[in-house]
Parts: C-alpha cells; structure tokens; sequence
C-alpha cells in the first residue's frame, strides 16, 4: 500500500505542475502571456476621428494569446478588432483590451479620454428659394473653417413630391405646388458633424393666376375709393402672361417679354414674373458707377417703362425684381380709371447718372388740367407685399444718384405691407410748391387741388432711410399701423433726416404708428418746409420716439378736429397693440408671400 501512494504521488505531481503553469504538457519553447498594457499618452481626438491603439504583452515573445476590445458608450464610440477607435459623439468614452489564453482571462487594461465636439460647420448660403413647378435651383454651401477637408456634403428634402433635390450638388427641382424642406448634412468619416435646411416654396403660376383672376379686393385704403368706390379688381384675362427664367434665359430676352406685355392696350394683363427682369438688359451691374456707354440722360430715361392698360396685375414669385430702371402709371393715357395691382415684388436700384430729375422706382402721374377725358389721374392702384431699395450701391457711390422710390405726382394709391430701404428719398407726394396754396382759394377749391393725390400707407416698414417718408404737396394722406426705425444719418453730405415733410396744403391723418430709435433728432414732423402754416397733420394713438402729439398739429387757425374722416371713404382697422406691429411687420413687410394662400389672406388693415 505503501509502495501505491508514493506511485500515486509521482504520478500526479508532473501533471499539477503542468496545470498551474497553464502550459500543454507538451510545452516546448512556448512563452506564456501574463499582462497587457494599452500604449497611451493622452488622446485628443474629436468626433469623427479615427485611431489605431497600440498595446505591449508581457513577457516579451508571448504567443497563444488573443486580444479582446470593447468600448463604451456604443453610442458614441465603436472600435474594430484590431484596437481601430471611431468617436461617434462628443464626450466621455472608456476603452479596454482583454487579454486571453486558451480561452481565460488574463490581465486587462483600459483608458478613459473626452472626445470633442467638431468645430466645422456647414450652412446654406442662397436658401429661402421660391420656384414655379419644373423650374431648377441649385443651391450653395459653405463649410467653415475654410480649411476643413476629406468631409461629404448630403442634401435631402422632404416631404417628398413637392421638390426633388440632387444628392451630391443640390440642384432642386420644383415638382408641384407646396412646401418642402432642403436640408445639407455634413459628414466626416461617415460621421454627421452639422447641418442646415431651408425652407422651398413651389407655386404653380397658372395656377396662382386662376385662383386671383377677376377677384375683387379691399385694401384697406384709397384704391377701395376707385371706380366709384366699388374699388378694385384683379385682371381677368384668359391667360397669364409668364416670364421666367426658362422662357426667357438672357437679360435682353427677358426685359423684351416683359416690356411688351406691358404695352398692350385696351385689355386686361395679367403678368407673372419670376426671378429678376434687368430694366437695362444686362447692360448695369450691381458695382458702382456701373454705366457703360450709358452718359446721356435721355438713355437713362429709356429704363422708365410705360403700363399701358388700365386693367394691369403684375405679381412676382420666386425673388422677382425689376431693376435698374423704373415703371409708370400714366392715367392721362387710360380716362384715369382703373385697376392697377402690384404685388410681391421688389424694385431695385432705379439709378441714373445725374441727380436731377432721376429715375423713380415706380411713378403715378397723369392731367391736372382738361383735356378731352376730363382731368385723368390714375385712381384704383394698389402697391402691396413691395420691396423699394437703391440696391446695393446706397443713396450716392461711384456717381449713382437715386431719385425717389415712389412718387406719387398725381394719383390715388393704397400702399401695404411694403418696405422701404436704402434710401434718401422715400416717397413724394406732389412736386413743386406753385398753385397748391393759391391766393384767394376757397375751401372747395383747395380740397379739389388735394383730391388729385390721395395716398394711404398702412402696414409697412420704413427703416435704413433718411427723409420724405413721406413729403408732400396738396393731398390727403392717411397713415397707419406703420413702423419707422432707422431714420436719418450724422454728419456728410447725407446728414439729418425726417419721417414726414407736409408743405402747401397738405392733410394728414396719421393714427397707431409706431417709432422706434434711432430716428435723427427724433424728428418725426419737419415743420420747415414753404407751407408749413397751411397744412393740418391729425395725430393719434402712435408711439416711440418722438411721437406727435394728439389732435390736431398745425399753426394753421382750425378748430381740433381731423381734416378729413378717411372711413367716409374706404373701410379700414387700425391696430390696439401698436407695439406689436414691431414683430408683425418683421415677419410680413415686403415680398414675403410664398403660396397662393398667401396670396388670398385678407390685408392686415383692410375690412373683412
């Protein structure tokens, strides 16, 4: 029994060896694995980076070993078998290696680092497109820093079937009519790092036009006076007249379409312009003094367009402008009645190459004495969701002089939800002093001199500007729900400013406006113009800086009392938040319809 157990013991004391040291028993000259290191000086790695991690085994010359990675979190981290990190997300991030034989863990290590945030951004540089279905736009990017590289840009767009969007280059195609949304998505290494998106609106042109045709409207203003105060109506033609880009792809083309289409006489027009329509024919630039060949004022004039039908509707879509030059509303051509409608556009940069007289971006005029129609001035116009600008060049560079905006000579105009820029004279009404205040005159006889210019401004948005916001001559002005900021300069030729300049024998109601700082001297009221002592300026409910004061303001002997009651003549609703009109008007002044429900929304200031 003896002899058994030591046998036993011998037997049994090589094999526990063998276990205890993890060798086969065969082990011949293999060294085994025992620790492991991951080889680590500090990371800095932001998302989207990649790196391979090193790591030592020990002893050196181990072999029979298998290394295990793991990472967390897996939302912002992933790693491939060979150590490979790819930081998906800023933030704190743990990786570890395991170390294993014949199928044990051994050792481990690990490493805790902070991943951060990319710096790169990506944003649209010419978003806010409006299309007409089957019209393409292609859309620009920009990565910033300047110096970023190996990133991919993705466009997308949804909902889907209003636009279509080209993956790579971001062409956008209008589909059909609606909204959509286009969205840039950057990536590096497969990583989304930022993105952008914009907001596209596709309108049908034949069908705006037949949702318009013929309707009548209410401004809210001198226009619902006209045609014996039935007021006005959109032009009811059997077609529309279209121009855009695809039909008409060059300057000269595009200004020929749209001249005759304004030439036409003795029936009604209806025109649809999309984009821009260069009064100059290519000709002008945006640059100053940007007037090549162009020294003879006579020229210049050439870029003032005549409508000539009584029954106009000019609509724009998709950004459109008219520039470089100017329109006219003659009434002595059409007996003075008629139903003249602009809207949604922008008039650019009428410049010229002297001061005076200039181009105007839109001028009303006609025949203050008889001929054989009677006494014609354009009545029945209304100007609403309009864009006035002295473009990019301002009030006077490189030799550019810019007359007034709109000028009213003679006429009757409801002025809505508009925007006036850039400017150093916004808006006459009546030019020159003689025979608005006549010797002698009777009452009668100097309201029949003010019934010739009939202006409302409601709802609209003055503001970068200096003065005549506006000035006038003999007329009856009505505004309200208005909201003036920025108004004059210091110093230079261009120093000084005024909101409203009233001369000979004019009439204002001016109710629930509001004016924000800075305002030059806070003069809302220039009370130094010839005349001054015969105008009455009837104040009420407006606020901000400067403001005038309630009732009525004139050095002229009349009892407190408004000069006229403009609700005897059109319907209309002033404000009670006056200042709420700050952000209202932000959001709605100027060419800001987009759909054809725009379109069909009743004016703010106009009665239901």
């Amino acid at each position: 029994m003896k002899d058994g157990v030591c046998k036993l013991a011998w037997l049994c004391v090589p094999v526990l060896a063998a276990f205890l040291t993890g060798c086969p028993q065969d082990t011949g000259n293999t060294i085994r694995a025992e620790t492991v290191a991951i080889l680590y000086d500090g990371l800095e790695l932001r998302v989207g980076d990649e790196k391979e991690l090193g790591v030592r085994v020990l002893p050196l010359g181990a072999s029979d070993y298998k290394l295990l990675w793991t990472a967390e979190p897996s939302s912002r981290v992933s790693v491939d078998p060979d150590g490979t990190i790819k930081v998906l997300e800023a933030g704190d991030i743990t990786v570890t290696v395991g170390l294993y034989v014949e199928g044990l863990l051994v050792d481990s290590d690990n490493i805790d680092f902070t991943a951060l945030a990319r710096t790169e951004t990506v944003r649209i540089l010419n978003g806010g497109v409006r299309l007409d279905v089957g019209q393409e736009r292609q859309l620009e990017a920009m990565v910033l820093p300047d110096r970023a590289a190996d990133y991919e840009l993705v466009w997308t767009a949804y909902p889907s079937g209003v636009v279509d969007v080209n993956l790579q280059d971001g062409t956008v195609k209008g589909l059909q009519q609606g909204s959509a949304t286009v969205a840039v998505a950057l990536y590096i290494s497969g990583v989304l790092i930022d993105y952008d998106e914009t907001s596209i609106a596709v309108i049908d042109p034949v069908a705006l036009f037949k949702a318009l045709r013929g309707q009548s409207v209410r401004t809210g203003g001198w226009a619902d006076n006209a045609n014996g105060g039935a007021g006005i109506r959109y032009a009811n033609p059997d077609a529309p007249i279209i121009i855009c880009d695809c039909d008409a792809p060059n300057p000269a083309a595009k200004l020929g379409t749209f001249t005759a289409a304004l030439d036409l006489r003795n029936q009604p027009v209806f025109i649809i312009v999309c984009g821009d329509v260069d009064f100059s024919g290519g000709t002008i630039t945006d640059e100053p003094g940007h007037f090549p060949g162009i020294t003879d004022y006579r020229v210049t004039q050439d870029r003032r367009f005549d409508i000539r039908s009584p029954d106009t509707t000019i609509i724009g879509i998709n950004n459109a402008r008219l520039m470089f030059g100017g329109l006219r509303i003659n009434g002595n051509m059409n007996s003075g009645t008629m139903n003249v409608i602009i809207r949604n556009v922008t008039f650019w940069d009428a410049r010229d190459t002297r001061p005076s007289p200039g181009l105007d971006g839109l001028l009303l005029t006609g025949n203050s004495r008889a001929n054989d129609h009677g006494y014609d001035w354009p009545t029945g116009v209304w100007v609403d969701h309009v864009k006035f600008s002295s473009g990019a060049t301002g009030f006077l560079l490189g030799g550019d002089w810019h007359d007034t905006l709109l000028n009213v000579t003679l006429g009757e105009i409801t002025v809505s939800r508009s925007r006036f820029t850039n400017a150093n004279e916004v808006l006459l009404v009546g030019g020159g002093d003689g025979g608005e205040f006549p010797a002698g005159a009777t009452e009668d006889e100097l309201l029949w001199l003010r019934s010739r210019r009939r202006v409302t401004l409601h709802n609209n948005y003055f503001h970068d500007a200096r003065t005549r916001m506006p000035r006038t001559r003999g007329t009856q002005t009505h505004m309200y729900n208005n909201f003036f900021r920025a108004i004059g300069a210091t110093g230079g030729i261009f120093g000084g400013g005024y909101v409203m300049g009233p001369g000979y024998n004019a009439h204002f109601v001016v109710q629930n406006n509001l004016f924000d700082a800075p305002i030059h001297q806070n003069r809302i009221l220039n009370t130094g113009f010839p005349g001054f002592h015969t105008t009455v300026v009837w104040s009420e409910n407006n606020v901000g800086v400067g403001v005038l004061a309630g009732g009525k303001v004139s050095n002229r002997d009349r009892d407190s009392v408004k000069p006229w009651e403009p609700s005897s003549f059109y319907d209309y609703a002033v404000t009670a938040d006056v200042q709420g009109l700050r952000a209202s008007i932000l959001e709605r002044a100027g060419p800001t319809l987009t759909t054809i429900a725009d379109f069909l929304v009743t004016p703010e200031g106009a009665a239901d």
